[in-house]
């Protein structure tokens, strides 16, 4: 069997997609081939309109400072922004991209804590956390909004919405810092 797309023309000229399909066959003891021809002018709208739809969506993610990804339940990626994959390389030296799998690109020494994190969103949970990241001289706060993908009411991968909130976190610690410090000039004197 094969099958192809081609134009047709309606009675009134129009022109409009079809999809022929032929298929080998025997017609009164001969071998003939069979050809049906489908017109598709409505899944051709449809399909314009879900690409449209996509196009749209992931000019909005990519247009944030956030992180933003999801991956399926074997932990290999579905969608990762450029802002995530930025992040990722320079934080742990690996450009990550469709279909690789997330948990073997971390470093070994957080891959369970992450994989337990990923767990629970397939556990169909939604949480929120944030996260402390070393990286030598100084510290990196994330905070993290982990969500289940559910198609048909199962969980089929998890999405992740994360963001830098350390200039946030530092200044909460500068804060509190100087409260301590107040406090302690009080009791002094």
């Amino acid at each position: 069997p094969q099958r192809f797309e081609f134009w047709g023309w309606r009675k009134n000229g129009e022109e409009f997609p079809k999809e022929i399909i032929l298929n080998k066959g025997m017609y009164f003891g001969r071998e003939v081939v069979f050809a049906m021809a489908l017109d598709i002018t409505e899944s051709k709208r449809s399909e314009n309109v879900v690409k449209a739809s996509e196009a749209n969506l992931i000019a909005i993610i990519e247009n944030t400072l956030e992180s933003i990804s999801s991956i399926d339940r074997n932990y290999d990626i579905q969608y990762v922004n450029e802002v995530f994959v930025s992040a990722f390389k320079q934080t742990f030296g690996v450009h990550l991209a469709k279909g690789i799998n997330l948990i073997e690109s971390l470093p070994p020494d957080i891959r369970k804590l992450w994989k337990e994190r990923y767990d629970r969103a397939f556990r169909n949970e939604h949480f929120v956390f944030e996260d402390r990241i070393d990286l030598g001289d100084n510290s990196v706060f994330i905070e993290v909004s982990m969500n289940p993908i559910v198609v048909d009411g199962e969980v089929v991968g998890a999405s992740f919405y994360g963001r830098d909130v350390t200039e946030k976190r530092l200044a909460q610690i500068q804060l509190q810092y100087q409260a301590d410090l107040r406090k302690l000039l009080v009791e002094l004197s």
